[in-house]
Formats: structure tokens, sequence, C-alpha cells
């Protein structure tokens, strides 16, 4: 089988351009100093050629599409994983290939505030949990030290209810919001303020109302304490961290495209290399 003449691929698609642009074969042949079987050879396999790329530019685009489409989804969950503290880190515990889209993520945008803010959130929400922990032991303690003249208080839901209403206080919230409530159960009567159970037991309205003020007078004194100011200089910095990570996300969001590249873009090496050749211009 003969071999087809060696010409130059940007040789080749000049021809083809002039042929489609109405010039005759004999003409590109006379004019390049080619027999007209070499024209028609690689008029042929340059419309393959050009075939060939549309394709794969074509799949790459898709490909590019579900790629930032998989890296905003995988910033949305940042942005909505900030909302909570969470010791285990802002995705928790994630999957492989949640992982693998989240360095991939890092690797287009290096340099944005966003990493610096999750190590801050990531920080401060282990913190919070340590000085949590440190501070539910304590009111028990302190609780049960002084139950003895209140044996319708039910411990567990009265400190539960009572740490509850600090973080809400570290945090900048209403600890009223959460109302109290008084409920019948087997002819007496019980205490509770959001779902926590305080007291039951009572006979009547006038002893509620006493465990009601006992419990206000606990929280009145715990917020004095060093350790909920404390918490509230971390919750201020969590919240602080989490205000930006949501603010990055959604400038991220309204972009859709993203800078840089990934070991994840779609064609890998190939691609990267594909993207930066002279042929490449040459179809576009």
């Amino acid at each position: 089988m003969p071999r087809i003449a060696r010409i130059a691929p940007a040789q080749r698609r000049k021809w083809l351009e002039d042929h489609e642009n109405g010039q005759r074969i004999d003409q590109i042949a006379r004019e390049a100093g080619r027999t007209e079987r070499t024209v028609v050879e690689h008029l042929a396999r340059a419309r393959r050629e050009r075939q060939e790329y549309e394709v794969t530019s074509g799949l790459l685009i898709q490909a590019y599409q579900k790629h930032y489409s998989q890296l905003l989804d995988i910033a949305e969950k940042l942005a909505q994983g900030a909302v909570r503290a969470n010791p285990d880190g802002i995705l928790g515990v994630a999957d492989r290939e949640t992982q693998m889209l989240y360095q991939g993520l890092k690797a287009h945008i290096p340099k944005n505030r966003l990493w610096r803010e999750i190590k801050t959130w990531e920080q401060v929400s282990r913190e919070l949990k340590e000085k949590t922990q440190e501070l539910r032991p304590r009111i028990d303690r302190e609780v049960r030290a002084h139950i003895a003249s209140w044996p319708e208080v039910l411990p567990d839901g009265f400190v539960e209810s009572l740490v509850d209403a600090v973080l809400m206080i570290a945090q900048g919230r209403e600890s009223h919001l959460m109302e109290f409530r008084t409920e019948e159960s087997a002819g007496t009567l019980q205490l509770l303020r959001g779902s926590s159970i305080l007291a039951q037991g009572m006979s009547d309205q006038q002893r509620v109302e006493e465990i009601r003020q006992w419990y206000e007078q606990w929280l009145a004194r715990l917020a004095s304490w060093g350790l909920v100011a404390a918490l509230q200089e971390l919750v201020g910095r969590w919240q602080k961290a989490r205000d930006i990570i949501q603010e990055e996300v959604a400038v991220l969001r309204l972009r859709q495209v993203l800078p840089g590249q990934c070991r994840l873009c779609p064609g890998g090496e190939a691609a990267s290399a594909r993207h930066s050749s002279k042929e490449r211009g040459s179809y576009e």
C-alpha cells in the first residue's frame, strides 16, 4: 500500500479551508506542487482529524460541566456543614470520593481564603466541644449538690436544659425563647422547657412556679461563670469563620466556572496537553 505523502497538519487544514471556500482540487495541487491524489488523500485526513477533534471537544465540554457541578456541590456542602459546629470537620466523616472532590476544589482555588477559614472553623469547633464537655459535668455536680430540697426535680433533664440554655447565651441567642410549659401526668404536674422535663410529681401550680424560679436562679448564676465567657469568645470566632465560608461559597456558586486545574479534571494530563497545543486553535 503506497504511503501518503508527508504533509504538515497546518498545511492539510489550509487545503481543506481553501477547498470548502470553493477552490478546486487541481488548483490546490498546482499551487502546492503536489499531485491531485495527494491533495485528495490529505483532504480526507483533515476531515477525519476535524471530526475527531469536534467529538473530543464536545465530550470534554460535557465532562467539564459535570466536573464543575461536582466541585460546586462540594462547595455547597461546605456552606451547609458550616451551619453547626462539628469536631469531626466541616464535612464530617466523608467518604473517599467526597474527600477527593474536596482536594480537587482546593487545587482549583488554592489561595482562596476559604481554606484558612475552614481551618479556623474546625479548630474552634473542637475547642467548643472541649469547653462544653467541661461545662456539663460541672453544672451536673453543682445542681446535684443542692437538689435535696427539690425531690421533684429530674437531675438529667434539669442539667441538660441548663447546658442548652448556657450555650444559647454563648451564641448570642435569647434563651427565654425556649418557653416553660406545664403538663398534667397521672394526676400531678410536670414542668418542661423545650424538650427537657425539668421536674415532675408536683401537686399544685405554686410548687411548679417555685421550681421554675430555682431554675432561673441557676441560669443567672451560670451565666456569670468564666467558662461561659470563654464559650462566648469561641462562638464569636466560630461565627465569623462560618460567615466567611458561606460568603466564599456563594461567590463560587455565582461564578459557576472555576479557575485552575486539579487531577480530577476531565482527560487528566492528556486533556491538559491537548488544551495547550497549537493545533487546537486551528479548528476553533
